[in-house]
């Protein structure tokens, strides 16, 4: 009986130590996994910041024409082509407007010009813009506009550029 105990106590030790090492195991690999995916997500949300930082190539104007009309013009300055995502309007009512490629209201004319060509002609969002190239959105509006966004994709990551009235 006494031999019987001791086999059971050395079996107990040898399942409690494989078990501990399969622990050990499962806790390292779920560790280097989980780090590994949350350095990859900083990296991808450094990355449109990094981004901005390195890109002045767009210059955006937001005025007021007339008492309804409000005109928000992009020029891409650059030697990289750019692609305006999407508008985002505020006015002093605190009303937002915003002009995607889906939903975009009525009121709403979307043009570019192309370096070299003095006509306008209609578009959408998104809309490429080579160098050189301009954007002109217009909008019907009984508010005053006080800023203006685009939202630009450029390489690998997304650049917001602002305006204020002037």
């Amino acid at each position: 009986m006494g031999g019987d105990r001791g086999c059971r106590s050395i079996a107990t030790i040898v399942g409690a130590s494989i078990m501990s090492v399969v622990l050990i195991g499962f806790v390292a690999f779920y560790y280097f996994t989980v780090s590994k995916y949350v350095d990859m997500l900083l990296r991808l949300r450094a990355a449109p910041l990094y981004a901005a930082a390195q890109y002045p190539g767009i210059m955006v104007r937001l005025s007021a024409v007339g008492n309804n009309t409000v005109v928000v013009m992009a020029n891409n300055t650059s030697p990289h082509a750019l692609l305006v995502i999407g508008a985002v309007i505020v006015f002093d009512d605190d009303t937002v407007l915003v002009v995607d490629g889906g939903s975009s209201p009525g009121s709403v004319r979307i043009e570019t010009k192309a370096l070299g060509s003095g006509e306008w002609r209609e578009a959408g969002l998104p809309l490429g813009l080579a160098p050189g190239d301009a954007a002109r959105i217009t909008v019907n509006s009984t508010g005053r506009p006080v800023a203006a966004a685009l939202a630009l994709s450029w390489g690998r990551g997304v650049v917001v550029a602002y305006a204020a009235p002037g």
